[in-house]
């Protein structure tokens, strides 16, 4: 019982933590800098887009799911 009831807020938890780190790619860069665009591609650049957008996916994934299993687990449990 005790597992049931803390796998959705653990759930929840680590949902916010990807969501905190992965959540939309940075458009500011850390240092300053300001990149000039001359309408190239940076392959880099398109894969770390979409491993931020796989990983920000998954984060709400896992708070969603997170509040579906409080919500069974309260109702049936």
């Amino acid at each position: 019982m005790f597992i049931k009831s803390l796998l959705g807020p653990l759930l929840g938890l680590i949902g916010t933590i990807i969501i905190f780190f992965f959540g939309l790619p940075p458009q500011v860069s850390k240092d300053g800098t300001i990149g000039l665009i001359l309408e190239q591609q940076d392959k880099v650049e398109a894969k770390k887009y979409k491993l931020y957008k796989k990983l920000g996916g998954l984060g709400i994934l896992l708070i969603g799911l997170s509040f579906f299993i409080q919500i069974i687990n309260y109702f049936i449990f």
